[in-house]
């Protein structure tokens, strides 16, 4: 969704940007150990509870870690990202 609207890199997205865009997923960062923190977080703003990701549990809240671009953990993080878009399916 931030590149359909010309965003490159690692660039904030106010909450209310993101109402706006509407997007069918949301995919945040975390600190370790608070993935459960920031998907509460993220779903109490209500900018974010009207988005279709949340209205179809579609947020995925992955530790800060997996998701560094080419960090040891870039093959977890394309699996744990193609396990929640895909499923089984893949």
């Amino acid at each position: 969704m931030a590149a359909e609207h010309s965003l490159e890199g690692y660039v904030p997205v106010n909450f209310e940007q993101i109402a706006l865009w509407n997007p069918d997923w949301i995919v945040a960062g975390a600190d370790r150990g608070k993935t459960k923190a920031v998907l509460a977080q993220l779903l109490a703003d209500p900018a974010i509870a009207v988005t279709k990701a949340a209205h179809n549990g579609r947020i995925l809240v992955l530790e800060n870690e997996i998701v560094v671009p080419m960090s040891p953990f870039s093959a977890r993080f394309v699996t744990t990202l193609a396990d929640a878009l895909y499923g089984a399916r893949r």
